[in-house]
């Protein structure tokens, strides 16, 4: 098996290179795709480090809405295909945060279609790009702890697409187009995460209803809680120029043997006893995909709740020996508060 590649450690800079960090720290931060779930995570995680930071957004009244209108974050009107609204906005930026996302029925052709823009504008702004990786391109792992030399099996259409995009980025560093960073996590959590599954969880034990759950409750699953996962990417980030063109770190998050103790933790923060977990059936999902396109692509990749994909982030702990996750009891409360 080859050797993890070796990386810098981020937590013992030289003053020299600390003076260095502190002058790329004040260059500007463009994340395409700021009111998304990861997008808005990384935006407010450079306002609270008093970071410049742009937003690619497509309605800049909603994002002031949404992020308050005292917020620091500028935020750019635009499209992530629109070459031109897309030049505009990251010009002047260092780094550019790949955080758009779709519907998982039109993620192909819609992701490559992005990609390729973002970095031609990466190219031209002289930008490198931080992409927020997954689980997806490793196919089935039966449980196993996956580093970040792992060989990829994609077994899905979705993680076919995931490597493929992943492949389109290490092609760009080879051209000499940007600078590529991957952080890889398991599933999102957070005040900024809307999405079916995260609303199934979250939403319902506020409104005091059963949590859905897929899969295996006993099966093993890791939860990516998205400040963490912002401080982390913005960690690696600041040490780009340090790292190989093509950069690749695993962040574990919180990690749970059995699904249920995860559960169990929402349950117990929503000082709620009288809710439940509710299991879904893979059965009914699959009549629900006939009409829902959505729920159809969903089922492909039911291994993630049935058996686990987990990952090994022994690197990023050797790079940043200092950094400690959010403990997962305020993390789940500031989830839950923020669907008040």
């Amino acid at each position: 098996m080859a050797e993890t590649p070796r990386a810098p450690d981020l937590g013992s800079l030289t003053k020299k290179k600390r003076e260095r960090v502190s002058s790329r720290e004040q260059r500007t931060a463009l994340v395409i795709g700021g009111m998304g779930s990861f997008g808005a995570g990384i935006v407010n995680e450079h306002v609270e480090q008093g970071r410049p930071v742009r937003a690619l957004v497509r309605d800049v009244p909603e994002a002031v809405r949404r992020f308050g209108s005292y917020t620091k974050a500028n935020f750019h009107e635009g499209d992530v295909f629109d070459p031109d609204s897309l030049r505009e906005a990251a010009r002047g930026c260092s780094v550019i945060y790949h955080a758009v996302g779709f519907p998982m029925s039109k993620q192909d052709p819609a992701m490559r279609v992005a990609t390729e823009n973002i970095v031609a504008c990466a190219k031209e702004a002289g930008a490198a790009i931080v992409f927020p990786g997954n689980v997806w391109s490793f196919g089935p792992q039966h449980g196993s702890r996956l580093a970040e030399i792992a060989e990829t099996h994609p077994d899905s259409k979705k993680g076919r697409l995931r490597l493929e995009l992943e492949e389109r980025l290490r092609e760009a560093t080879k051209r000499g187009d940007a600078r590529v960073l991957i952080v890889r996590s398991g599933d999102l959590f957070g005040p900024t995460v809307r999405n079916a599954y995260h609303d199934g969880i979250f939403k319902s034990a506020m409104e005091g209803k059963g949590l859905l759950a897929l899969g295996s409750l006993d099966a093993p699953h890791q939860f990516a809680y998205v400040p963490d996962l912002a401080r982390v990417c913005i960690k690696l980030s600041d040490a780009i120029e340090r790292l190989v063109p093509f950069e690749t770190f695993h962040f574990a998050g919180h990690t749970f043997e059995r699904q249920q103790d995860f559960y169990g933790k929402v349950i117990e923060c929503a000082e709620d006893d009288s809710l439940k977990v509710k299991k879904s059936s893979w059965l009914a999902l699959r009549g629900a995909g006939l009409v829902n396109k959505d729920l159809k692509e969903l089922i492909e990749l039911k291994y993630l709740w049935e058996e686990g994909v987990l990952l090994d982030d022994t690197r990023l702990r050797r790079v940043w020996p200092k950094f400690a996750l959010t403990p997962i009891e305020p993390a789940i409360a500031r989830t839950l508060a923020s669907y008040r």
